[in-house]
């Protein structure tokens, strides 16, 4: 298998969530397995955090304020 379809492979199967044992795979494929997701969670932490001030931005500068303290 080529280095991308390995890696494609690898981006699947940690989104999908499929048991591996990580003992027994190379240090750079559990990383990437324990790392995927944690890269999409932050990213969907940020959208909601941007979709969260547009919002809130209709309020009033105020509240905007407020929510960027959070």
């Amino acid at each position: 298998m080529t280095r991308t379809g390995s890696i494609m492979t690898l981006m699947k199967d940690a989104v999908v969530g499929s048991q591996k044992d990580y003992t027994a795979l190379s240090i750079r494929h559990a990383l990437l397995l324990l790392a995927i997701p944690m890269i999409l969670e932050m990213v969907m932490e940020s959208l909601f955090a941007l979709v969260d001030v547009y919002f809130v931005s209709r309020l009033g500068t105020d509240e905007v304020a407020a929510v960027g303290l959070t």
